[in-house]
This record gives structure tokens, C-alpha cells and sequence, in this order.
């Protein structure tokens, strides 16, 4: 089967581009994203799509890189591609943001993908959800990826290498129409259809461990071991992927059922951020020294969080999880909160041990400053700048019979964020409560109560006077009109197993004082 007619049959199967969409192609000039760039344009009519590119001169290569730049113009120009050029000195841009310049020049090649993106779907008007950005990866660079990933130690979801498909930045998917095809088909195409692609001299280097796998080791492993070595690895990497999409499937089910993420979002977000796709995966942190040696070398990982300061799940649940579904996890709300790479296994091992043991107030540190700890039978994820530890993830209590004697005022949970003054009184019937709680003391007292300074937790409702039966919070929070990111750092007044005030907001209408009680404890708010 000819490469043009694999690719669209790749396009078809998989679904890459819809009819209708565009497709900005990342254009390097190198012999993959010569092929990648030939093919896209060849079948753009028969498959109802538009295109354009993107090349990057990373300015590190003087004359070759201006040549680079010349060779893809020329072949744009040709085609009646529209071609967007960014010229970056990547070597300053990497001395300033403290990165290899490989990392820098990934970052810099990704965000002008997304910024081509956001010019082509503002000015065409089109949905971001049928703006493509193809990357001319190739079998070759999967074989690559998952033998590095091997060599430096990688867990299931490092074997996957990259996809031929998956979420971007701003909406957008990143697609990889080549990654069946060899780069010895890549290059005998070219070479058929008359082009003379651009070749990268540091490609010869084997300094670089991607290049050392790829002109010594993976020659080695064809030879004395395996001819189809890559085939191999390629069906090693879609079994991973599906295994992986599997677990996913999990993983989203359970957050959606059982996590709470609140604290600095939007007022408007619906509390529950996207699915998992690709916040996070197992894996050793990436040797940044190989990370987008080319555009056809790496894979890059989104940067940004769902705009949530914390999130909390049951430690009962938690602990119910099988091992590789509870690690996916941890892994995926740290994804969903910003820390999406670096997360390596004895981060996950530490945060088992938390778990297993459920001592709160504890943590332990993640990568970029995140933090996972225990509190009262919760798991609590936490984004930088948010303190040692949220008052949402403590509990502040006091037993009713310790408030004090008749007649004397107590200040009760100075330290939390609803300080209370406590006063016990004889009650005369008369009593009025304005902006404080009177209960029934005797009644309290009576039944050994602990009342407890919290945030909401799941399920919680409130039996309000005048109601029947009893309310959820959550209602209660939409009548009052509290934003969703609030919801969770409101404090409440709860027993054990009953939230009694939301102070200023409504309260309960339990141990309310009746005309047979004798004595109250009037709770005002300190703040």
C-alpha cells in the first residue's frame, strides 16, 4: 500500500481530522514534516479540509537554520499554504526561563502551534474542536520514546511513547497522521517525489540519549535481535494505550462520584473539572536534555490546572481502590489541579502510606510545591501559595459539657475560622437570638454531643425550621447564592453527625429550645 494511501486510511480509522476542520502542520523541513506537510496537501481536497504551517527558527544554527527557513517557504509558497515563521534566539530564551535550550525550544514550538490555532479559529470563526495540529512523529520516534522510557525506569503509561491523537492546549487536538509509517518509508517518499529535505547536523551527535537510542541502540536491537523491533515496540505501546484508556474510564467515574475541588476557580465553574485525558500519568520525570531535540522527537505535556486551589476525596474510598486504579488517581487530580509531569512512583508510594495509615495533619511534598495530606478520613490535594495546610483539610472540636458553667462565657475554637463566644443561661423562655444560635444545652449535653468547626462535606443537610423533613447544603448554598468556589471554605457548626449553623446563612431547627427546657448556650460568632 502506497504512504499516501496508509495515512488516509489512518485519518479514516481514527478519526484525526473531521471534514471541514484545519489542520496547522508543524513544519520543520526535516524529512518527516517535509512528508507529513506533501501528503496533508495532497489528500486536503478529497478529505474536505484546509491547512497551514507553522515552522519555528530557533536561531541556533546561523546559516543552516536560515536555510531551514528558506527550503520551507519555497515549498509553501509552492503548495498555496499559508505559512506562519517565528524566529526565537531559543539560547537566550532558555538562560532566561533557567531551561535547557530543549525545553525552551519545546515550549516555544508548542505555543506557536496553539497561537496559529487561535489566529486560524478566530479568523475563520470555526470551532477550536475542528482546528487540528499535526505533528509528523513517525514509528521511528515511538520505538525511541518507550526505549528511553524503559531506560530510565517508566511505569505503564510511559509505554504508550506518544499518540496518534490526543487533547491540546486550548482545545485543540494534536494529531500524528505518520506514526505507522518507518522513517525508511518517510525518507524513500521523499526522495520519490523529488524533494530534498533539510537535515539537522546535530542529528548525527549521540551526546543526546534520544539520538544515542536511535543510532546505536535500537541499530543493535534490529540486527542481533529483532528485525521488526519496532513493530514490536509499536504493538507494546498500543496495548499500554488501551490498558491506560481502560484505567482512565475508572479513574473519571470516581472523581466524578466522590471528589470535591473548590478555591480559587471561577464562580461560574460547575466545582468538577475536565475529564482526565491527559492531566497526569505515571511516569518518571522526562530528561529535559532530550525533550524536543526535533519536531518529530517529543512529546509536550499542557501546563495549566483547572484553575482549583484544592480538591478532597474519602480515605474509605481511597482505600477500596485496587493499587493501579488509586495511583491514577492521586496522579490525575494533581493533573486536574496543575502538576502534569514530574510525578514519580515514590511520590505515589508516600501518599500510599498516608493513606493506608490516615493520620491527620500529615503530608507529604509533591513536585512544583503541591501538597497531599490527611484530614479526618479525607485525602486532600493541594496547589502551591495555599499555606501548610487549608483549615478545610482540620477539624476544630469541642465537647458540649467543657463549654462551661452557668452564667460564665467561653470562647470556644479561637484558632479555626469561626471563633465562637459560648454562654450558658437559665432560660426564661424569652430569650432572643439575632445574629446567635441558642440550643438546648441540656439536650446537647445529654446526648455526649462534640461539635465540630468544618467545611462542607458530601451529603450534608440541615433540618431548617419550618421545613419538613430535611435539606441539602448544596440547595441551601444556591439559595443563599454562594458561589461554588466558596462552598467548600464556608465554615459550619456540626456535631458528629448533624450540621447544626452555616452562621449568617440559616441554621438548624434540632435541639431548638422548647417550653420544658431549662437551660441554653447562645453560640455568637467572633467575626
Amino acid at each position: 500500500m502506497l504512504l499516501t494511501d496508509r495515512v488516509r486510511e489512518k485519518i479514516a480509522i481514527e478519526h484525526l481530522i473531521p471534514r471541514g476542520g484545519h489542520v496547522v502542520v508543524g513544519f520543520s523541513g526535516g524529512p518527516d514534516s517535509t512528508c507529513l506537510f506533501d501528503v496533508l496537501a495532497e489528500l486536503r481536497d478529497e478529505l474536505g479540509y484546509t491547512m497551514s504551517a507553522v515552522h519555528i527558527n530557533h536561531s541556533l544554527r546561523n546559516i543552516e537554520s536560515a536555510e531551514d527557513q528558506r527550503y520551507v517557504e519555497t515549498l509553501c509558497e509552492e503548495f498555496g499554504v499559508p505559512l506562519i515563521v517565528k524566529i526565537y534566539d531559543v539560547a537566550i530564551v532558555a538562560s532566561h526561563r533557567g531551561k535547557s535550550v530543549e525545553e525552551a525550544g519545546r515550549e516555544l514550538r508548542y505555543a506557536a502551534f496553539r497561537e496559529a490555532a487561535d489566529k486560524v479559529a478566530a479568523e475563520r470563526g470555526v470551532d477550536p474542536s475542528i482546528v487540528r495540529i499535526a505533528l509528523a512523529h513517525n514509528k521511528g520516534d515511538l520505538s525511541e520514546t518507550v526505549l528511553m522510557r524503559i531506560i530510565r525506569g517508566t511505569g505503564p503509561d510511559g509505554l504508550v511513547g506518544v499518540s496518534a491523537d490526543r487533547d491540546g492546549d486550548g482545545g485543540y487536538r494534536i494529531v500524528r497522521p505518520l506514526l505507522d509509517i518507518s522513517r525508511a518509508d518517510i525518507e524513500e517518499y521523499c526522495y520519490g517525489r523529488g524533494f530534498e529535505p533539510r537535515v539537522d547536523s546535530t542529528n548525527a551527535e549521540t551526546d543526546y540519549l534520544r539520538n544515542s537510542v536511535r543510532l546505536e541502540l535500537l541499530p543493535i536491537l534490529r540486527e542481533r535481535y529483532n528485525p521488526s523491533v519496532d513493530d514490536a515496540l509499536a504493538r507494546l505501546s498500543r496495548a499500554a494505550a488501551e490498558s491506560r484508556d481502560y484505567f482512565d474510564l475508572i479513574v473519571n467515574a470516581a472523581i466524578e462520584t466522590e471528589c470535591e475541588f473548590a478555591g480559587a476557580g471561577d464562580a461560574e465553574k460547575s466545582g468538577k473539572p475536565a475529564d482526565v485525558g491527559d492531566a497526569g500519568r505515571i511516569d518518571e520525570p522526562a530528561d529535559a536534555s532530550d525533550a524536543g531535540k526535533n519536531d518529530e522527537s517529543a512529546d509536550a505535556s499542557d501546563a495549566e490546572g483547572d484553575g482549583f486551589a484544592y480538591a478532597e476525596f474519602p480515605l474509605e474510598s481511597l482505600r477500596g481502590l485496587h493499587p493501579a486504579i488509586r495511583h491514577r488517581l492521586v496522579v490525575a487530580v494533581f493533573g486536574m489541579l496543575g502538576l502534569k509531569q514530574d510525578i514519580g512512583f515514590s511520590h505515589i508510594i508516600a501518599a500510599d502510606e498516608l493513606i493506608e495509615r490516615g493520620r491527620t495533619g500529615k503530608r507529604t511534598d509533591f513536585p512544583g510545591g503541591y501538597r497531599f495530606g490527611v484530614s479526618y478520613e479525607k485525602a486532600v490535594f493541594i496547589a502551591p501559595g495555599r499555606g501548610d495546610m487549608p483549615y478545610e483539610a482540620r477539624s476544630f472540636k469541642v465537647a458540649v459539657a467543657d463549654i462551661g458553667k452557668t452564667g460564665e462565657k467561653t470562647t470556644l475554637f479561637q484558632d479555626s475560622p469561626l471563633p465562637i463566644e459560648a454562654e450558658v443561661m437559665d432560660y426564661d423562655g424569652e430569650l432572643k437570638s439575632g445574629r446567635s444560635l441558642v440550643l438546648d444545652y441540656d439536650a446537647l449535653s445529654s446526648a455526649a454531643t462534640i461539635l465540630r468547626i468544618r467545611a462542607k462535606e458530601r451529603g450534608d443537610r440541615m433540618f431548617l425550621p419550618g421545613v419538613k423533613g430535611s435539606k441539602k447544603l448544596q440547595d441551601i448554598f444556591v439559595d443563599a447564592k454562594i458561589s461554588r468556589e466558596k462552598r467548600l471554605t464556608l465554615p459550619v457548626l456540626a456535631t458528629e453527625d448533624e450540621v447544626l449553623w452555616i452562621p449568617g446563612i440559616r441554621h438548624t431547627r434540632l435541639y431548638a429550645p422548647e417550653p420544658g427546657t431549662k437551660r441554653v448556650v447562645i453560640l455568637t460568632p467572633l467575626i
